[in-house]
């Protein structure tokens, strides 16, 4: 069991319920397609049975779509329908409140919700699970470590869930450059839990940071059974395979990669639009036709331009639509991230005004040199979109190249520096500095 003891998570739900529930936190935990039927297998059999009602909300959030607020609510309300039919738990009371805050946006304190939960109870893996997906999508890499760091006394013997939660430790450690040690935790990781893809994917993040791409190659490559599997976490696991391709020129290979695993079919979650638009951006930048790949893209990133959930999600549709050029449809996606930045209640504002109208406004054309954007200042807020230094590299290359063309050799420089304090120069910065 994932979950220890679950007499002090869950209160009176059957056994067969809590078995459903248990298969429905393993596919969680491991990536893997279940997840959804295993919730409604569970309701189905205890339909007052609360974490599932909430673990079912929570699945909709990390999706970012604002189509899924309606179904997100009518979760809250089953969920609170169900609390008041038995005495909930701790868990189940901390899993509940911290839905609530991030159904209204606002996800680093619903994340905090669940890690106040955690210093009581550092089993609770649920809760370690869901904190470090809201801490991820909610661009601090920090508070993730911070997480991650507080409970691993909790797993130092090999028991239920160590190898997940030192999966998720090993990212952490990544984010935060700490290579060598996110590396030790990533193979005790897939060790422990060979069906651990995030600590796989975590050792990945290592081997590219520091340009040991046939490495990559060869782990990835080895470990192909554990993460093919995976849901669309296996097409992101696959991008970071391309990417090792790219790094060594292989610009073939890494579209054979694109066709058959990273985006096989047209996808509306923004997860697999961030695998796609970034490697073709990436390859676009190399020179590489890419063919008709962007089209998909371009025609999904039409149907999102009003959406600024995740505004990730939106500057990724913003990399398609500028590729299509579809210049009226991106100017239109600009308005909407300028009028998220007014929502002042959630997290989304201020990162659309720390960070994100700016990197549109440049990535549009829409900013000229001298009208006062500081480049630096978005390089550096880069972070607090969400997503990993790897994924948001194509932001911080686009700045680089368009400090580059606007001629300002001292911004280009910082840039160029900036990305250098956690990755090392590769290809495209060689490509750059030859001029």
């Amino acid at each position: 069991m994932l979950i220890d003891t679950y007499a002090g998570h869950h209160s009176t739900e059957s056994a067969a319920a809590i078995h459903a529930y248990e298969m429905a936190v393993r596919a969680l935990a491991e990536h893997r397609p279940g997840l959804g039927e295993a919730l409604q297998m569970a309701i189905h059999m205890d339909p007052d049975f609360v974490a599932g009602h909430v673990l079912n909300g929570f699945s909709k959030i990390v999706l970012a779509r604002p189509e899924f607020d309606t179904q997100i609510a009518a979760n809250v309300d089953a969920a609170f329908a169900a609390a008041k039919t038995r005495d909930i738990t701790a868990s189940e009371c901390a899993l509940l409140q911290s839905l609530l805050i991030a159904r209204d946006g606002k996800l680093l304190a619903a994340a905090q919700r669940l890690e106040d939960h955690l210093l009581i109870e550092p089993r609770d893996f649920l809760a370690l699970k869901l904190a470090h997906a809201l801490r991820f999508m909610g661009g601090d890499a920090k508070g993730m470590l911070r997480a991650t760091s507080s409970v691993c006394h909790a797993y130092s013997e090999p028991i239920a869930a160590s190898g997940f939660v030192w999966g998720c430790h090993a990212f952490a450690l990544e984010e935060a450059g700490q290579f060598e040690d996110a590396e030790r935790f990533g193979r005790m990781a897939v060790e422990r839990e060979p069906s651990d893809a995030w600590g796989l994917h975590a050792v990945a993040h290592v081997f590219e940071m520091q340009n040991r791409f046939q490495e990559g190659i060869q782990w990835l490559d080895n470990a192909r059974e554990r993460w093919t599997h995976c849901h669309n976490f296996g097409g992101h696991v696959a991008w970071h395979l391309a990417l090792f391709h790219i790094e060594q020129g292989d610009y073939e290979h890494a579209l054979s990669i694109y066709d058959a695993d990273i985006l096989p079919n047209p996808s509306e979650d923004y997860r697999d639009i961030a695998n796609a638009t970034a490697l073709l951006w990436r390859l676009g930048q190399f020179g590489v036709n890419v063919g008709s790949r962007w089209d998909a893209l371009v025609d999904i990133a039409q149907r999102r331009v009003t959406d600024t959930k995740l505004l990730f999600a939106s500057l990724h549709h913003l990399l398609s639509l500028l590729a299509g050029n579809k210049r009226q449809e991106a100017e239109q996606m600009l308005s909407h991230i300028i009028h998220t930045a007014d929502e002042h209640q959630k997290d989304q504002s201020y990162v659309a005004r720390h960070v994100a109208i700016d990197l549109a406004r440049v990535m549009i054309g829409a900013a000229e040199k001298g009208e006062g954007i500081d480049i630096i200042r978005i390089a550096q807020s880069l972070p607090c979109l969400g997503g990993s230094h790897a994924q948001r590299d194509v932001f911080m290359r686009t700045l680089a190249v368009y400090a580059l063309n606007t001629g300002d050799a001292g911004v280009f420089s910082q840039i160029m520096a900036l990305r250098r304090t956690l990755k090392k120069e590769d290809r495209f910065a060689s490509m750059l500095l030859a001029g």
